[in-house]
């Protein structure tokens, strides 16, 4: 698995909003138009809204990357920069306890 999705649905089951997690296994540079920081062993840049679409990509220690991408499906969801920030500190978080253990194959 190298890929989570979260949905944001309507009271009727529509999707308004989603936010997807990618693991990627290179890691990438960024020029200085890109707001990067450091969150414990982990380095976070910011890249500019798109539209609707909103990217973060996640740097960590061991030089792997995530890429997190806010989307907003209709105009009165969450806007996708709020949802890609709240998915990246919730890993930031995560990855900063540790190695994340693998999971099991069963």
């Amino acid at each position: 698995m190298d890929r989570c999705d979260v949905l944001v649905l309507s009271d009727g089951g529509d999707e308004l909003a989603g936010v997807e997690v990618n693991f990627s296994s290179a890691a990438r540079e960024f020029d200085g138009g890109v707001a990067v920081r450091r969150a414990g062993d982990v380095e976070v840049a910011s890249m500019t809204r798109d539209g609707d679409d909103c990217e973060r990509y996640i740097a960590t220690a061991d030089r792997r990357g995530i890429v997190v991408i806010g989307s907003r499906r209709d105009a009165g969801a969450p806007d996708p920069c709020a949802l890609a920030d709240a998915a990246t500190d919730y890993a930031v978080t995560v990855l900063d306890r540790g190695p994340v253990p693998r999971r099991s194959s069963s």
